[in-house]
C-alpha cells in the first residue's frame, strides 16, 4: 500500500516516509522516559499495578529487564528485516509497543507488568536497528544527512513529550497516549512503500523499481543510476567474509567502538532518563521535581541542533574529548553537592539547591550535543560498509548489556553502598576515562580517506 503521490516533490515524500520510522524513534523516547515520570506513582501507596508500593529493587527490574530482551533480540531483528522486509518488521515493532502499554494499563500483578516492559524492550531494539536502515535505503545520498538528523532528534523529542505529559496527567492517561502513538506508528508503516533494497536483496527488481519511483523524481535516467547504486551496495555487502572481522584494523575499530559504548551507557544517560524525577526528589530544591525534569528534557532537544553545527567545524577527537570532559566535570560537581547534603543540613532557599538542575541540564546538553552522537559518526568512518553491517549487532549487544548493568545496579547496590554522591562520581570517572582513551587511542577520522583511517588504526593496534 503506497501513499498517493499527492506531493509532487520527491524530497517531501522521502521526509514523510522517514517520519514513519521517526515516529518509531519517538516511541523509543516514550518508552525510555516513561519510567522517569511514573516511578513515583509505582512507589506510592496506591500503585496502579500492585497491591502495595514497589520497592527500589522492584522498580530496578522494570527499568533494566527491557534491556535483557533488547540484548537477546539484537541478533534477531536484522534477520527478520532481511527475511520478511522492513515493513513486516515495523508491524511487529508496533505490535510489541502496543502490547507493552496494554499490559501496563490492565495488569495487576508485578510479574505480568515486568513481562510487558520486556516486550517493550523488543520494540526498542527493533527501532534502533531498522529505523536507520530503512532511512538509509530509501533516501538519496545528498539528502541522507538532513533526513537522518530528524531521526536523531525524534527520540529526544519523545522523552521530552513524555516528561511533560507525565507531569500533568494520570498514569492511565499517559499509557493511553503511548498506546495511541504505537497504533499510529503501525498505520504509517502500512502506508509507505517497502525499502527498494529489500526487494533487490530478494531478487525482485520490478518491485524495487516501483518502490524507488515513489522516492525519486520522474527521471528515467536518474532512476536507473539510483537502482545501480543500490544494487552495487547490495552486491558489495554479499562479498563480506567472516575473516574480515579479524584484520588488525577491524579489531582495533571494534575495540574503539566498544569503549565508546561504555562512554555512552556508563556515564549515566539511561539512569538519568529513567530516574529523573527520583533524582530531583532527593535534593533540597524548592523547584518541583517534575518541572526540573521537563527542563532537562528541553536541553535534550536543543543539544542535537548544536551537534549538527559543531560537527562540521571541529574534528571527531576534539568533540569527543571536550564533551566527555565537560560531562566529567558536571558529574564531579553534582557528586560534591550530594556528598555535602548527605553530611550536612542545607536550607531550602540556598543557591546550592539549583546545582542538580544546572548540572543535569548541562550534562544532557554535553551528552546529546556530542558524547551521545559522535561515536556513531566515528563508526561510519572506522568500519567499511560491509564490516559495519556485521559488527553493529555485537555493538548493540554490548550497549544493551551496559544499559542493563547501570539500570539494575545503580538504583539498588550502588546507591546503598556509595550513595548518590558516589554514583555521580563514578559517572565522572568513566567520563574522564573516555577523555584519556580518546586522546591516546582514537585517531582523527574527519575528512580522511578510508585507507588512511585503516593505516592509522593499524598503527594504533597493540597486537600483532
Amino acid at each position: 500500500m503506497f501513499f498517493p503521490k499527492m506531493f509532487s516533490n520527491h524530497e517531501v515524500r522521502q521526509y514523510l516516509a522517514a517520519w514513519s520510522w521517526n515516529l518509531g524513534a519517538m516511541n523509543m523516547g516514550f518508552f525510555l522516559g516513561w519510567s522517569g515520570v511514573t516511578t513515583p506513582d509505582l512507589q506510592s501507596a496506591t500503585s496502579p499495578i500492585y497491591e502495595s508500593a514497589l520497592t527500589d529493587e522492584e522498580v530496578s527490574y522494570t527499568t533494566s529487564f527491557p534491556f535483557i530482551t533488547a540484548l537477546i533480540s539484537s541478533m534477531v531483528w536484522g534477520y527478520i528485516a532481511n527475511s520478511l522486509g522492513r515493513k513486516i518488521t515495523g508491524y511487529l515493532t508496533a505490535l510489541c509497543f502496543t502490547t507493552c502499554y496494554i499490559i501496563a494499563l490492565t495488569s495487576d500483578t508485578f510479574s505480568v507488568f515486568v513481562i510487558g516492559r520486556m516486550i517493550g524492550g523488543l520494540a526498542y531494539c527493533a527501532v534502533l536497528f531498522n529505523g536507520p536502515m530503512y532511512i538509509a535505503e530509501m533516501a538519496e545520498v545528498q539528502k541522507l544527512g538532513r533526513i537522518s538528523a530528524t531521526y536523531l532528534i525524534s527520540e529526544n523529542f519523545g522523552i521530552l513529550t513524555i516528561y511533560i505529559l507525565g507531569s500533568y496527567v494520570s498514569y492511565d492517561v499517559l499509557n493511553v497516549f503511548c498506546l495511541a502513538f504505537s497504533v499510529l506508528f503501525l498505520v504509517l508503516i502500512m502506508i509507505f512503500p517497502e525499502s527498494p533494497v529489500y526487494y533487490l536483496k530478494t531478487d525482485r527488481p520490478i518491485e524495487a523499481r516501483v518502490a524507488l519511483q515513489w522516492f525519486r523524481p520522474e527521471n528515467e535516467q536518474y532512476l536507473e543510476s539510483e537502482l545501480k547504486r543500490l544494487n552495487d551496495t547490495f552486491i558489495l555487502s554479499k562479498k563480506f567474509k567472516f575473516k574480515y572481522l579479524f584484520t588488525k584494523h577491524t579489531l582495533m575499530a571494534l575495540f574503539i567502538a566498544l569503549n565508546l559504548q561504555v562512554g555512552i551507557q556508563l556515564t549515566g544517560m539511561h539512569y538519568v532518563a529513567c530516574y529523573t524525577v527520583d533524582i530531583f526528589q532527593r535534593t533540597a530544591s524548592v523547584i518541583d521535581p517534575y518541572t526540573s525534569t521537563i527542563i532537562t528534557g528541553i536541553f535534550l532537544i536543543i543539544a542535537p541542533c548544536c551537534y549538527f553545527v559543531i560537527t562540521n567545524h571541529f574534528g571527531r577527537k576534539t568533540i569527543t574529548i571536550v564533551s566527555f570532559f565537560l560531562q566529567s566535570l558536571t558529574w564531579a560537581i553534582l557528586g560534591g553537592y550530594y556528598f555535602y547534603i548527605e553530611h550536612n543540613t542545607i536550607e531550602d532557599s540556598s543557591p546550592l539547591n539549583y546545582l542538580p538542575l544546572v548540572c543535569i541540564s548541562l550534562y544532557c546538553l554535553f551528552f546529546a550535543g556530542g558524547g551521545g552522537c559522535i561515536p556513531f559518526t566515528i563508526y561510519g568512518e572506522i568500519f567499511s560498509a560491509e564490516v559495519r553491517n556485521a559488527v553493529m549487532p555485537f555493538i548493540y549487544i554490548w550497549n544493551a548489556l551496559n544499559s542493563f548493568a547501570v539500570l539494575k545496579l545503580v538504583p539498588t547496590i550502588m546507591l546503598q553502598t556509595i550513595h548518590m554522591s558516589g554514583v555521580f562520581w563514578f559517572f565522572s570517572i568513566i567520563s574522564f576515562y573516555i577523555v584519556l582513551f580518546t586522546i591516546f587511542v582514537i585517531p582523527e577520522t574527519k575528512g580522511k580517506p578510508f585507507l588512511t583511517v585503516i593505516d592509522d588504526l593499524t598503527k594504533k593496534a597493540c597486537w600483532k
